[in-house]
């Protein structure tokens, strides 16, 4: 058997997983190939164990493709998708209403550049007043680790004077200053100007999940 002397991985098997992992699944080699982002023929060549070795972006992009567990695509010696590694349940923001939390697969979250699981809270946003971005019934996903505006984007604010009522708003920080337009769409102009020392901002909105009606 082909092993890579420097990880100590065992390139045939590996390559037998991730056959197993195309048996299993709807794939094709050539999808996959594409997923990973390598061509139809050495995607061939590593499902063949032809490799000495496999450089770890590869494997990555295989595990993440599979949503299986790094480890066990390695080494098989761990459970192919651990309970915890599938998804993570993230708590409601807000108290208007008896929600359920959401369950959510981790390898998203990730790929939204969130890691601070601890940190994430979801916000179901009713109403229409930011229809360009989100709309009625859209999921917000909360990373309440950045509440500071650097440039522009989403962000919940907490009203004054109305304890655990969230509201969200896009703005844009002005060059000078603590300053902030409020905005409706992009090419919109400011609607209003607010300081930032005004607002309880407690999050800032990483990804929507879009209602489907």
């Amino acid at each position: 058997m082909r092993e890579d002397k420097e990880s100590g991985l065992n390139i045939p098997e590996i390559a037998s997983r991730i056959r197993q992992l195309l048996d299993e699944s709807e794939r094709t080699q050539a999808s996959l190939a594409e997923e990973v982002n390598v061509s139809k023929g050495f995607m061939s060549s590593i499902l063949r164990g032809q490799h000495k070795t496999i450089q770890m972006r590869y494997i990555l992009g295989i595990a993440k493709a599979f949503n299986v567990s790094i480890e066990w695509l390695c080494y098989g010696t761990t459970a192919k998708r651990p309970p915890h590694m599938d998804s993570l349940t993230i708590p409601w923001l807000g108290a208007n209403g008896e929600v359920e939390p959401l369950s959510i697969n981790r390898f998203f979250l990730k790929e939204h550049g969130l890691l601070l699981f601890d940190k994430l809270r979801v916000h179901r946003h009713f109403g229409d007043y930011l229809d360009y971005w989100i709309k009625d019934g859209d999921i917000a996903i909360i990373d309440l680790s950045a509440r500071t505006v650097t440039s522009e984007g989403l962000f919940v604010i907490e009203l004054h004077g109305d304890p655990g009522f969230f509201q969200i708003r896009y703005f844009r920080r002005k060059l000078t200053g603590d300053q902030l337009h409020v905005l409706t769409s992009p090419d919109a102009v400011p609607s209003d100007i607010v300081n930032v020392n005004d607002l309880n901002i407690v999050g800032s909105v990483s990804a929507i999940l879009k209602f489907l009606s």
